[in-house]
């Protein structure tokens, strides 16, 4: 067998692994709700919470064992990922390089999100983020891609129409995960949950607080200072919708005005 078949076959034991996880977490995550289901038709029923030892009990170790499913389901990922990359490397795909904007230069700033080392969070594929290019310059893109042993993802340009270039390879150090739509987070859930900026949404920066965030109407990332904030989402009155930015360079007759934009589009400015 060529080394390519033998790639293949390798790498089809490792997808079997992962679907067989991902059944095992929808398991004990059915089995999680079929408790709760039953805690809240109590609460119903009785009106109070009847949360004796073993349904405690039981809610712990089903939590547990959530964890414990998804950590083995990551495992999972990051080696079909790495099979995918051993296959692509053995049939001769370039790799993506930076590509150049057509957009205004514009002095952003070098970020450091916190990160943590090998095995911890991993930015989901489909997630919105903003990308440093070059090295002058931030823009919107979509996680596309995840290499773990070399900790660069790969992110789609959503303003390029040339196919080419649409795609390109940025370091950790390069991206930053946006929160989610306020909108859309869930009622009583954690918006850190959905993403590690997300927490922004529930403690909003304060006024007079450096940002980066997305000019209106464009998918680039200024510099601006916040100028105040609106609250209202949807499922949580008390999560941060839309900011009020003052963006550097941005000047009407020597008059600095306030824009506003969505708060899943501001993230911490970092140097």
């Amino acid at each position: 067998r060529t080394p390519l078949v033998h790639r293949s076959m390798d790498g089809s034991n490792e997808f079997k692994k992962l679907e067989r996880s991902v059944k095992d977490t929808e398991t004990v995550v059915q089995k999680y709700v079929q408790l709760m289901t039953k805690l809240e038709e109590d609460v119903k029923g009785k009106g109070v919470i009847n949360l004796d030892e073993s349904l405690y009990a039981k809610l712990v170790k089903s939590l547990k064992d959530i964890k414990n499913a998804f950590e083995k389901e990551e495992r999972g990922i990051d080696s079909c990922i790495g099979v995918v990359d051993a296959l692509r490397s053995a049939v001769g795909t370039p790799s993506m390089g930076p590509i150049k904007r057509k957009n205004k230069d514009v002095a952003s700033p070098v970020h450091k999100v916190k990160r943590s080392k090998k095995g911890d969070w991993v930015i989901p594929v489909g997630s919105a983020v903003a990308t440093r290019q070059g090295k002058q310059q931030w823009i919107l893109a979509t996680v596309v891609g995840f290499n773990p042993k070399t900790s660069r993802y790969e992110v789609e340009d959503p303003e390029e129409e040339d196919e080419a270039l649409k795609r390109l390879v940025v370091a950790s150090k390069d991206i930053i995960p946006l929160p989610p739509d306020p909108n859309k987070v869930k009622e009583g859930h954690d918006p850190a949950m959905y993403s590690p900026t997300g927490s922004y949404l529930a403690t909003p920066f304060p006024e007079g607080t450096k940002v980066l965030a997305m000019f209106p109407a464009t998918t680039a990332f200024y510099p601006a200072t916040v100028s105040g904030h609106v609250k209202g989402a949807k499922g949580n009155k008390n999560l941060v919708t839309m900011y009020l930015l003052q963006f550097e360079d941005d000047h009407d007759d020597g008059f600095t005005p306030s824009r506003k934009v969505s708060a899943q589009h501001v993230v911490p400015y970092q140097k």
